[in-house]
């Protein structure tokens, strides 16, 4: 029986590159750079760390997870003149 596979996980890949991930997350690859910078995601260096960035799918995923699970934020309503 073959096992069930997340509608949005990419078939066989489990690294991908920055610009992979940007299109994944549905957002810049400079985003992406960034919320590595600030260890939102763990990312992985090729060659010692002087080659090409990585990142895991399965990191991806989870992140997406929470934040789907966190309650949305509502804005404080002002009063005001009707």
């Amino acid at each position: 029986m073959p096992v069930p596979v997340p509608h949005h996980a990419p078939i066989g890949r489990r690294w991908l590159t920055v610009n992979e991930s940007a299109v994944y997350m549905s957002v810049h690859p400079r985003t992406i750079r960034k919320k590595i910078a600030a260890g939102v995601f763990p990312a992985y260096r090729l060659n010692r760390g002087k080659g090409a960035i990585r990142l895991d799918v399965r990191d991806l995923d989870a992140h997406l997870e929470r934040v789907n699970a966190a309650p949305a934020r509502t804005q404080p309503t002002t009063g005001g003149a009707a």
